[in-house]
C-alpha cells in the first residue's frame, strides 16, 4: 500500500515542473529495495544499510524527504535525523565506515537522493532534529542530474539523481567532482579576493586597469563587478560558464552576467549589514526573463565605515580626480571602507516568485 503525506504540497515532476501534490513515503522495506537497486555492493545488517566502494565500507541512514509540515512554506522539506545517529557515527568512525545521512526523494516515478553532509549535524543536538531541502534545490538535481550547494546556514547538500551516484560516491571518497559547478566558481572567487576594501585603493586600482565604472561615487559595488570581470578573464573555463556584460545595448536586459548552461541571467548586489531589504530589478524585467529562465542574485553582505568618520579622504581624492570645485560632493552618502561578512545566492524563478 503506497504512504502518502496528509496534504498536498510542492512536488517537482520528472521533467523539473513543481507541482502540488502529496508526499509519497517509503516504508523501511522499500527504502533497503530502492538502494539495493541504485547503489553498488548494498547488503543489510541488523536492519541497516551498508555499501562497499573503491575498497571502503559505508553505513547509509537513510530517511524520507518529506514536507517539514504547518505552519513552514510549502516549498520546504527535510528528513527527520534520529537521536543515535550521532552514536552511530562515532562507532562507524572507530571502524574506519563512513557514514552518508542520505534523503529519498520520489515523484511522479522518479527518483531522485540527497546528501546532507553529516560533518555539519553531527555536533548539534539531534534530538527531533531535521536537516533541510528546498524544492528548488531537488529541481535543480532533476533538470542536471548533479547539484551541490553550501546554503544560508553553512550546511553542504548534495543532490543527484540516479544516473550519478558513482559521481557522487567518487565526491566523498575520493574528495572528486568531475566537473567544477557555478556556485563552485562564485565560491572559490570570494575565497580568492581580499575580504578588507578602502575606497581609495579600489579608484586608483580601478583607474589602473581602466575598467568603466572607475569613477562611479557607489565604488564597492562597481569594485565587485571588477574584481569578478577580472576573476572570470583570467581563466577560460570560469568565462566560459559566467558571462560578464558590462556594456549593454537598448535591447539586452539590464543584468550583470549570464550563465549559458543554466540559462540563467544573475546580477551582483552590495549589501550592507546595517541596512535591511536588497533592491531588486525592475519588476517587468524580472517577469519577463522568469517566464523560461531565473535570476541568481550574488549578495555581497558586509559592514560599513562612512568616509565622514575618517575626514572625507575618500570623497576628496574622487571629487579631486574629477575635476570637481566642490570636493565635498556626496561626502555625507560615500564609504570610506567596506569588511566583506559574506556572500549569498538567492535564486528568483516563476515557481517563487511572490
Amino acid at each position: 500500500m503506497e504512504m502518502r503525506s496528509k496534504i498536498k504540497i510542492e512536488q517537482v515532476d520528472r521533467i523539473g515542473n513543481v507541482v502540488y501534490d502529496f508526499d509519497h513515503i517509503y516504508s523501511k522495506t522499500e527504502i533497503a529495495e530502492v538502494m539495493k537497486k541504485n547503489f553498488p555492493n548494498v547488503f543489510i545488517t541488523n536492519k541497516e544499510i551498508y555499501l562497499t566502494y573503491m575498497g571502503q565500507q559505508i553505513n547509509a541512514i537513510v530517511c524520507n524527504i518529506s514536507y517539514l509540515g504547518i505552519p513552514h512554506p510549502h516549498f520546504k522539506k527535510r528528513i527527520q535525523i534520529s537521536s543515535t545517529v550521532k552514536e552511530k557515527f562515532r562507532y562507524n568512525s572507530s571502524k574506519n565506515i563512513k557514514t552518508l545521512l542520505l534523503g529519498i526523494y520520489s515523484y511522479d516515478n522518479d527518483l531522485i537522493f540527497c546528501d546532507f553532509n553529516i560533518d555539519d549535524y553531527i555536533e548539534r543536538n539531534l534530538h527531533n532534529s531535521s536537516a533541510h531541502v528546498y524544492v528548488n534545490d531537488l529541481k535543480r538535481g532533476k533538470e542536471i542530474g548533479y547539484f551541490s550547494k553550501v546554503d544560508f546556514n553553512k550546511n553542504r547538500i548534495t543532490v543527484f539523481d540516479t544516473n550519478h551516484v558513482n559521481q557522487f560516491l567518487d565526491s566523498i571518497i575520493f574528495h572528486k567532482n568531475t566537473e567544477i559547478s557555478t556556485i563552485e566558481i562564485f565560491d572559490r572567487f570570494f575565497l580568492s579576493i581580499n575580504k578588507h576594501w578602502e575606497g581609495t585603493n579600489c579608484y586608483s586600482e580601478m583607474k589602473k586597469m581602466n575598467f568603466p565604472d572607475r569613477n562611479q561615487a557607489e565604488w564597492a559595488g562597481f569594485f565587485l563587478e571588477f574584481l569578478l570581470n577580472e576573476f572570470l578573464s583570467n581563466s577560460t573555463d570560469y568565462g566560459l560558464e559566467i558571462l560578464y556584460k558590462k556594456r549593454k545595448k537598448n535591447i539586452d536586459i539590464d543584468l550583470d552576467l549570464f550563465m549559458p548552461k543554466m540559462n540563467a541571467y544573475g546580477d551582483l548586489k552590495m549589501h550592507s549589514t546595517a541596512s535591511g531589504a536588497i533592491q531588486g530589478n525592475d519588476f517587468q524585467t524580472v517577469e519577463r526573463i522568469i517566464t523560461d529562465s531565473k535570476i541568481w542574485y550574488i549578495v555581497c553582505e558586509h559592514d560599513t565605515d562612512k568616509d565622514k568618520n575618517h575626514d572625507y579622504s575618500v570623497t576628496k581624492y574622487w571629487n579631486n580626480s574629477l575635476l570637481k570645485e566642490d570636493t565635498m560632493s556626496y561626502g555625507d552618502k560615500m564609504k570610506y571602507c567596506i569588511d566583506i561578512e559574506r556572500y549569498y545566492i538567492l535564486e528568483i524563478n516563476k515557481y517563487n516568485l511572490v
